[in-house]
């Protein structure tokens, strides 16, 4: 192997390595139990980390994720969109804000509510908003606003 293949070698373990805590401080970015002061200081880390990502992509901004806001309709949760696309607080679907749509592009959409689909178990379900009352759905949720289904 000569020089210029093992520099590559390492720039994609470095690389990696980086994506691999970028990962970590976003997901950390994510609890709804972090104060002010907790969340700027992993904001300054992760522009860092994202820094030192671009640096080694050869300075082209790939290494950056578009700044798409997602935000509950109960206002609980306002932020990068969620694994799952729901809010960690209440369980609603996260819709992407309309002053970040426009910075994403016109084909950009929003969340997509659950799948409809009713799993028969025995009991009445209700919606917390009063969206829906009937059996549980497949995955528990409201297939209107996507809330958690509480038993009547």
């Amino acid at each position: 192997m000569d020089d210029s293949q093992s520099a590559a070698k390492e720039r994609r373990r470095k690389l990696e390595r980086l994506q691999e805590k970028i990962d970590k401080l976003e997901v950390a970015l994510e609890s709804p139990n972090l104060s002010a002061s907790q969340q700027t200081g992993l904001k300054k880390k992760l522009d860092k980390l994202y820094q030192e990502k671009d640096r080694l992509l050869g300075g082209t901004g790939a290494g950056r994720p578009g700044k798409e806001v997602y935000a509950c309709s109960m206002r609980d949760y306002s932020g990068p969109k969620t694994p799952d696309g729901r809010c960690p607080k209440c369980g609603m679907t996260l819709r992407l804000q309309p002053q970040a749509k426009a910075q994403a592009g016109a084909g950009a959409k929003a969340a997509q509510p659950a799948a409809k689909g009713a799993a028969a178990q025995e009991g009445v379900y209700v919606c917390p908003m009063g969206d829906y009352s009937g059996p549980r759905t497949k995955d528990g949720r409201c297939p209107k606003c996507g809330m958690n289904l509480q038993k009547k």
